[in-house]
């Protein structure tokens, strides 16, 4: 995703005169160097000192710029933690940070480069706002969407490309798309999970399991006719797939959303343990986050009654 965002970045730069943009030292990891190539004298490198660089930001967008800061997803939301919430959420101030290598998408780089818990302090901050695209080409109307939004925005973008996923006839909602239409299970995925989502669901309705897929784009605010939708009797199980700790994120936001009406949720996600060195796909095996690893645990999970059987 970071090829996208460069070149959206650099589109975006040249239609406003207000966008600067932030790094920590690490532009050509996000690729924001290509935007200090185009717009020198609209960059700024912080180095590794994520708490100042956020504080600077602050400061820029008070002064009536729009500040786009980059970083390791990992490291920046922890580190600059109380920047964010001070500086940032509870002033209101028109900052978007982008968290580059999200979920375990670093891969090889080890356990403290996946970020596994950057959702969960994120959506716990009042007045943040959450995107996070599943496909490079959803890169550049999320980037628009958090310019046009006045106030904090958290960016979550994966390392490496994501093809433009093929139609399968999306129905385009506020904050989400979503596939088929009522009945049986519902796949609620976030970011780069869609791919797994959507063949966990091919899996399912092979076996004749009815599977919908749901793709959200914008976890905070969680839509509200999502949560409407998710709360009724529409589905007959819930089932959420994220990057990410179990605790926190996706699927306790969508628990939330519906823990008043007593509906079953099966959350696959990184269950709640730090991850390992690898491949991206030697980690999402050995997080048993495969399309067939979930499938099978569904079908388990119905099969032995733990949830209401899909129509």
């Amino acid at each position: 995703m970071r090829e996208a965002f460069s070149n959206s970045l650099i589109r975006l730069g040249a239609e406003r005169q207000d966008l600067v943009v932030l790094d920590g030292d690490c532009s050509h990891s996000t690729r924001t160097y290509r935007f200090q190539d185009a717009y020198p004298q609209r960059f700024i490198n912080a180095g590794i000192a994520e708490q100042n660089m956020v504080g600077m930001a602050a400061g820029m967008a008070k002064a009536g710029l729009v500040p786009i800061v980059c970083g390791f997803a990992a490291i920046m939301v922890h580190r600059a933690a109380d920047q964010l919430v001070q500086s940032l959420a509870y002033a209101g101030t028109n900052v978007k940070l982008v968290g580059h290598y999200a979920g375990v998408t670093a891969s090889s780089e080890g356990a403290p480069h996946h970020s596994i818990a950057d959702l969960a302090l994120v959506r716990s901050i009042p007045n943040m706002t959450i995107l996070c695209p599943a496909d490079d080409g959803e890169v550049e109307s999320c980037l628009r969407q958090a310019l046009d939004i006045t106030g904090p925005v958290y960016l979550r973008l994966a390392r490496n490309p994501v093809p433009v996923r093929p139609d399968v006839s999306w129905v385009i909602r506020d904050g989400y798309q979503q596939t088929r239409s009522d009945g049986g299970i519902v796949i609620v995925s976030i970011g780069v999970m869609l791919d797994v989502a959507v063949q966990t669901a091919a899996q399912l309705n092979s076996l004749g399991v009815v599977t919908s897929v749901v793709a959200l784009q914008r976890l905070k605010p969680l839509p509200h006719e999502l949560s409407e939708a998710l709360a009724s009797d529409r589905w007959s199980l819930i089932v959420t797939i994220e990057d990410h700790n179990v605790v926190g994120g996706l699927g306790g936001a969508i628990a939330e959303a519906v823990g008043h009406k007593g509906k079953p949720v099966l959350r696959y996600g990184i269950e709640d343990m730090f991850t390992q060195s690898g491949t991206y796909d030697e980690l999402l095996s050995g997080l048993n986050l495969r399309a067939a690893d979930i499938a099978g645990s569904i079908v388990h999970a119905v099969e032995a009654r733990d949830v209401k059987e899909p129509m």
